[in-house]
């Protein structure tokens, strides 16, 4: 009993009244869509291209160029 009055309160805190704590989840769940949706497109590193594809030229075509972008400011 104690600890369900404290989840209430601590609801009612949160988000102004416990109906609204639905809307909390899908506050949190936004992100993690987003993140769902970009990462497809994001490139290869270097060591999923080496372990994974075996394609050693690309890892080394991808290592130069993130060493070139990071190391004069490109990115």
């Amino acid at each position: 009993m104690v600890k369900m009055m404290s989840v209430n309160n601590c609801v009612h805190v949160s988000a102004g009244t416990a109906e609204l704590w639905p809307y909390l989840i899908l506050l949190q769940a936004i992100p993690a869509i987003i993140s769902l949706a970009v990462t497809p497109f994001m490139p290869d590193t270097p060591r999923y291209l080496m372990l994974v594809k075996h394609n050693e030229p690309a890892a080394q075509k991808c290592t130069r160029t993130w060493t070139i972008a990071l190391c004069y400011g490109a990115l």
